[in-house]
């Protein structure tokens, strides 16, 4: 019998399985503790199944959308399955860095009035291997979330965000109006700021995949 998680760590995800094996490999092998936590990943109607291409493991739960409903829908199924009392959303095509499962469980037991924090992103990109513009934004992120050490801001980064429970129901949740993946998680941030002051701790952290120069112009053009 598995005890009642204290973190869920959720994932949406559509058509990066293997992006999404990668992640649940970091998380799986993060805690060295007795750090107890739960992973729901909702499988957003991808093309192939997502539960046909994962390894079998107890602490891991998958829920499917028929069809592609966007990435706040998907997040949205995930915590209303969540037992947890304290949700770690992360991006399928984000690495988790080692300790932070650790570190989010201390902080937040720690500090009882904590509602919500952004992690931090490390300095490379997870495709170190993208060229230039992955690169690039990674340090960019890296600067923003690690290094300026923000006391608090206006945004959620779903990338790599931890929030209470009842901090995230108390907000509405994700606005499933927002399509695709976009700026429904800045939009969230804005009404969640109102709850509660978002912090930063790089202890919490994740390397990411970037997209390429045109698709991440056009991810920018369209959250404009």
């Amino acid at each position: 019998m598995i005890a009642r998680p204290y973190i869920s760590i959720l994932v949406s995800v559509h058509n990066q399985t293997e992006l999404l094996r990668e992640l649940l490999r970091s998380i799986f092998k993060n805690t060295s503790t007795g750090t107890t936590y739960e992973v729901i990943v909702c499988d957003d109607g991808s093309d192939t199944p997502v539960v046909s291409n994962t390894e079998p493991e107890p602490r891991l739960r998958i829920v499917r959308h028929g069809s592609a409903l966007g990435a706040a829908s998907g997040r949205n199924s995930a915590a209303r399955l969540a037992l947890g009392e304290v949700f770690l959303f992360l991006d399928a095509d984000t690495v988790l860095k080692a300790g932070s499962i650790e570190h989010l469980s201390a902080r937040f037991n720690g500090e009882t009035d904590l509602g919500a924090i952004n992690g931090g992103a490390e300095v490379s990109a997870a495709n170190h291997d993208g060229g230039f513009t992955p690169q690039y934004r990674a340090m960019i992120d890296h600067v923003q979330q690690n290094l300026r050490n923000l006391e608090a801001c206006s945004w959620f980064t779903a990338r790599c965000g931890a929030i209470r429970r009842s901090v995230f129901f108390a907000a509405g949740g994700f606005d499933e109006f927002y399509q695709g993946a976009s700026v429904e998680e800045i939009e969230f941030g804005h009404r969640l700021s109102v709850l509660t002051p978002i912090r930063f701790d790089s202890g919490l952290s994740v390397s990411h995949h970037y997209a390429r120069f045109w698709k991440n112009t056009n991810n920018y053009f369209t959250r404009t």
